[in-house]
């Protein structure tokens, strides 16, 4: 049986465990091969007479140390976030610059069932898993899966939960607090009242009138009131018709390819609606606006969700939105 050349030996698992620091997925593995690429010669460097043995074995050791080191740090940096402040990240989302694939800590401002707030401009959509059991007030660590859309001013975007501290502090205030979706809250807008699912995110409005304008952000897109001051009525045929060449005719927040279809009066209120399709950022939405005429002027209420999902999915909340709606009738 042919010896084993120990010397060769410790510098095979020297270069071996070198190269496996190097690979994520594999880099566990670096770390037993380089403790005994590192022992090993070193037991033997004594024992051996001749110089070049004991050079190879000094070069098993320092790769084998190097790959420890190597390993450690890599496994560092990789797992230290990219972004740990809001207003950085923020400051790269407003130059535009390609946050996919980065990694962003920070504390929760808000929360729904599926998404999580860095701030009122910053909103991530996750899994009902990666979101399960974050409170408000935890710090959590997020991958950007997609380009982030600015949405009034608020940043959308997707992501996964990569890690999370729970604020145990913060937890225990709010034990007590509902985190059902099924749960509401009450809106007002110009003396008209409304409710929605708690899973509702109100986001802040870039608007030069944002007293005028509450935006909400669903799981699977937005829902829009906006209060318009006229002595016009939604009734006359001519300001409809004009109301509706503006929404089609706009390109606003990257909107295109708007069409209103199924024009009905409201049996209950003084009121019209349309289903509706459009285009944003040349993705397709579909969704249901309501135009009520209220002292003052009118208010829309106007939902748009992707793909076919409205009517799966959202038509039974926006049904209950607009049987919560409290109004003052117009005097003239």
């Amino acid at each position: 049986m042919k010896k084993i050349n120990i010397e060769y030996l410790c510098l095979t698992l020297g270069i071996l465990s070198l190269i496996l620091s190097f690979f994520n997925g594999i880099r566990a593995l670096s770390l037993p091969i380089g403790i005994i690429g590192t022992i090993l010669p070193l037991i033997f460097i004594i024992k051996k007479s001749r110089k070049y043995q004991k050079i190879i074995l000094i070069i098993s050791v320092i790769m084998s140390l190097g790959s420890i080191i190597i390993a450690y740090g890599l496994t560092y940096m990789n797992s230290s976030p990219d972004y740990t402040s809001v207003s950085v990240f923020k400051k790269d989302l407003d130059d535009d610059k390609n946050v996919v694939g980065k990694t962003f800590e920070f504390k929760v401002t808000d929360r729904t069932e599926t998404s999580i707030n860095a701030d009122d401009e910053i909103s991530f959509f996750t899994s009902k898993t990666d979101a399960e059991g974050i409170k408000k007030g935890d710090i959590v660590t997020i991958k950007v899966k997609r380009k982030p859309t600015n949405i009034l001013g608020v940043y959308i975007m997707s992501g996964n939960v990569q890690s999370k501290k729970s604020n145990i502090k913060q937890h225990s205030k709010s034990n007590n607090e509902p985190s059902n979706s099924n749960t509401k809250k009450i809106y007002n807008l110009h003396n008209t009242t409304f409710s929605t699912p708690s899973n509702w995110v109100k986001q802040l409005t870039n608007s030069n009138n944002p007293d005028n304008t509450i935006n909400f952000t669903l799981q699977d897109g937005y829902l829009n009131v906006h209060y318009l001051e006229t002595n016009e009525s939604i009734f006359n045929n001519e300001y409809r018709n004009s109301f509706l060449s503006s929404l089609k005719n706009t390109t606003s927040n990257n909107m295109s390819d708007f069409t209103a279809t199924n024009e009905t009066e409201g049996s209950s209120s003084e009121s019209y609606a349309w289903y509706i399709s459009l285009k944003q950022n040349e993705e397709k939405y579909n969704g249901e606006m309501v135009v009520l005429d209220v002292d003052g002027g009118i208010i829309s209420f106007t939902i748009y969700v992707s793909g076919d999902k409205f009517s799966k999915n959202y038509e039974g909340d926006f049904n209950n939105l607009l049987d919560s709606i409290k109004y003052t009738k117009r005097t003239n």
